[in-house]
C-alpha cells in the first residue's frame, strides 16, 4: 500500500506543479504523468509526447505527434477532461 500511496502522490505533483500541470483542471483531482520521446531526426524531427493519468474512475491515455519536443499532451488531456461525463 505504501508503493500505491507514493504513486499516487507523485502522479498528483505531476498535475499540480510538474511537467504535467496543464491537465489540472477543475472538478475532481487529476494523477497522471506526461511522457516525450523523438520517432525521427533530421531536418523534419516528429516527436511523440503522451498524457496517462486518471480521474476518479476513469483511466485514460493521449498521444499527440508533433514537430516539437515542447509540446506536451497535458493540455489534449485537460480537454478530454473537460469534455468527460461526469466531470
Amino acid at each position: 500500500m505504501a508503493t500505491l500511496a507514493s504513486l499516487r502522490s507523485l502522479m498528483r505533483d505531476a498535475v499540480v506543479s510538474g511537467a504535467a500541470r496543464g491537465a489540472n483542471v477543475s472538478g475532481q483531482p487529476v494523477y497522471g504523468q506526461v511522457g516525450t520521446t523523438l520517432l525521427s531526426s533530421g531536418k523534419h524531427q516528429k516527436w511523440a509526447t503522451w498524457f496517462v493519468g486518471f480521474r476518479g474512475d476513469i483511466a485514460f491515455a493521449v498521444l499527440e505527434f508533433s514537430g516539437s519536443p515542447r509540446t506536451s499532451a497535458a493540455p489534449l488531456a485537460a480537454s478530454f477532461l473537460r469534455s468527460a461525463p461526469g466531470r
